[in-house]
């Protein structure tokens, strides 16, 4: 395929070759520049482990990369490969596979695959990028090589894809495995995921951004379907383990404004408390990672990853106004904002 006769607009199968090529042809060196500027920011941010979701199209370049760099960094890095190579995978010693392996596309592009068709498109109600067989094949082949799976899923016929391919596994909660975004879910497939043992993981600053009224929520779905958006707290009432990221660099890499998102969302009957909008970024995302016996919260034994806040975040009239003042990763300050002022 020549990516010179893509069309205007790179989506799907051309983008995934474009990050293909763009993956070989980003020298070691620079990629090592752009990893320490990512740590950078992280620990400006309060980040002291992420979940890196790398790679595309069966390529393992960026993977590759990523590995060797993940030691030379006091950063917890969890390595999610979204390809569909399982012998790559399993070959690299990695217990984890997908990430944002694509179900669907993006509400913003009119890509994700929704039940009923887009406000401001009546002919179009996105796409599934798989198809079930497809699908469902990778999934069990995976499901036995004892991987945990996570898969990108916006629409609600997307997340319904993935809930059916994931009810072939039976409840496997063990494993914990994933789905991304999950934005728009319809009422059945919130118990059946409860039922499955399944883990959503939201991203609060999405509707921060787009979540508004008159906002792009409401510009592609309608007043109506816009207030069924990122439903957290639903998921929470129905006791569906969860987790917070920022889908970094579609949203920044900023707990606390993901924090802050989740308390105030923008509809009300979804907003969470400023502990359980905590636990979203710290405890609920070591679990979520399997790594709750080392990082999440501090107790004996983990690693005393921990953050000093300018206010204290837990009186809800600060939550918007919190800054990191420093970072410690294993009882050692890797940032502190004194140290930064110039840079700010």
């Amino acid at each position: 395929y020549d990516l010179r006769d893509a069309s205007p607009v790179i989506r799907g199968k051309e983008y995934d070759l474009m990050m293909k090529r763009l993956g070989k042809e980003i020298s070691f060196k620079d990629k090592k520049k752009g990893f320490r500027e990512m740590e950078k920011r992280a620990f400006k941010a309060g980040v002291t482990a992420l979940h890196s979701m790398e790679g595309c199209e069966n390529d393992f370049t960026n993977i590759d990369a990523l590995l060797e760099l993940q030691d030379q960094t006091p950063l917890e890095i969890l390595l999610y490969p979204q390809v569909m190579d399982i012998r790559g995978v399993l070959e690299r010693g990695l217990p984890r596979i997908g990430g944002c392996i694509l179900i669907d596309g993006s509400l913003g592009s009119r890509t994700a695959a929704i039940s009923s068709p887009y406000a401001d498109a009546p002919g179009n109600s996105g796409r599934l990028y798989l198809d079930d067989e497809t699908l469902f094949f990778f999934m069990r082949k995976a499901h036995e090589a004892g991987l945990q799976m996570s898969f990108h899923a916006i629409g609600d016929r997307a997340v319904n894809q993935l809930v059916r391919g994931y009810s072939l596994l039976g409840r496997e909660a063990e494993k914990r495995h994933r789905v991304e975004h999950a934005i728009l879910v319809d009422e059945m497939d919130f118990d059946a995921i409860a039922g499955l043992g399944l883990w959503l993981d939201f991203q609060p600053m999405f509707h921060e951004f787009w979540g508004k009224p008159g906002g792009l929520y409401e510009q592609r779905l309608g007043k109506q379907r816009a207030s069924l958006v990122n439903r957290i707290n639903t998921a929470r009432q129905k006791g569906i383990p969860f987790a917070f990221g920022s889908d970094c660099n579609v949203t920044p890499l900023d707990p606390l404004g993901g924090i802050a998102a989740a308390v105030h969302h923008p509809c009300p009957d979804e907003s969470i408390s400023v502990e359980e909008a905590v636990c979203g970024f710290t405890l609920y995302a070591s679990r979520i990672g399997h790594t709750e016996n080392l990082l999440g919260s501090i107790s004996p034994g983990k690693k005393a990853d921990f953050v000093i806040l300018s206010e204290n975040i837990f009186d809800k009239k600060n939550v918007r106004g919190v800054a990191v003042q420093a970072t410690y990763i294993a009882g050692e300050c890797v940032y502190r904002a004194e140290d930064h002022k110039e840079s700010v």
